[in-house]
């Protein structure tokens, strides 16, 4: 008798989670909301703050798509627009019209991903060593993530957060401290928190990547990583302690 809205969509982050569950969610009046925060979340919310409005309480209305001119001059990194060369363009130009350059592109980038040594972002917090740039990535998309929270609460509606674990986490090539500041968060804001690496880590560690993860993208889970990934939210779900689901009779 449980009914499901799956509103999971590709590079949302924490930005984006709050303007969806204000514009589109609350109108469903759900009982819960489940929110999953990916890895990858405070890295495009660097991005996406660059292409946000606020209101007067300085919480963001909007995210304005990026301006079709700038596509073809521009790319969006975390420290914002960064003008790219001729060559650079000429390249972009090619892969957006070009079938086989687009799929060449893709492998390349796919076989970039599933080195877990490669990190380039400045103010990513998967990286083992924090810096000041990655601490206030880190605050700025709690606080948004809390402010989503709080949002949910006034509409008596109760949360659960989780985190999205990667295989790099496991093997200790990426932090886990993520996981940390996500648990801090939910205790701050009151809510229950599944540490899913936690939860995983005595299955997952020591693992090839491509038992529970894609072989060229350790970041997503495949269909056996994905079971277990489910299996610990849902014996989390109907643990009373969390009081998460109506009482069953």
């Amino acid at each position: 008798g449980v009914e499901v809205i799956n509103a999971g969509t590709s590079s949302y982050s924490t930005l984006l989670y709050y303007l969806l569950i204000k514009n589109e969610i609350l109108q469903y009046n759900p009982d819960l909301v489940v929110l999953n925060i990916d890895m990858t979340d405070v890295r495009d919310d660097r991005v996406y703050r660059d292409l946000a409005t606020y209101g007067e309480r300085g919480l963001p209305t909007a995210v304005r798509p990026s301006d079709e001119r700038d596509q073809g001059k521009y790319i969006l990194t975390p420290q914002g627009k960064v003008k790219i060369s001729p060559i650079q363009r000429i390249n972009a130009w090619l892969v957006k019209h070009s079938f086989i350059i687009r799929s060449l592109e893709h492998a390349l980038v796919q076989q970039k991903r599933a080195d877990p040594t490669i990190l380039n972002t400045p103010g990513d917090w998967l990286k083992l060593e924090w810096d000041k740039t990655v601490e206030d990535n880190v605050a700025y998309s709690m606080d948004i993530l809390v402010q989503t929270i709080k949002l949910l609460q006034e509409h008596n509606i109760k949360v659960m957060l989780t985190g999205v674990p990667h295989h790099p986490q496991f093997n200790g090539t990426w932090s886990t401290k993520p996981h940390d500041v996500l648990s801090q968060t939910a205790a701050d804001a009151r809510v229950p928190y599944l540490n899913s690496y936690e939860a995983l880590k005595e299955k997952m560690s020591g693992t090839p990547v491509e038992q529970y993860f894609w072989t060229v993208d350790p970041t997503h889970f495949n269909a056996a990583g994905n079971e277990l990934w489910a299996q610990a939210q849902l014996t989390f779900l109907k643990n009373p302690a969390n009081d998460l689901l109506p009482i069953q009779p």
